[in-house]
């Protein structure tokens, strides 16, 4: 039970990351996806995977 907790709060905080990177232009349609997209992982991974695809996000913001 402590792992789904500690796993929720991680969620949040790289959403509200997400969220403040993007402003308007956040989907979370697909940040679900991306939190959901590859399974388990540890969390170290999982924070790396979400900040490379806000980066990856930002930078196709720039191009449009």
């Amino acid at each position: 039970m402590v792992s789904y907790k500690i796993g929720e709060l991680k969620i949040r905080t790289i959403r509200q990351k997400a969220e403040k990177a993007l402003g308007t232009r956040f989907d979370i349609r697909a940040f679900h996806d991306q939190v959901l997209k590859d399974g388990p992982m540890p969390l170290a991974n999982f924070e790396n995977k979400l900040d490379s695809w806000i980066k990856s996000q930002q930078t196709i913001a720039k191009k449009n």
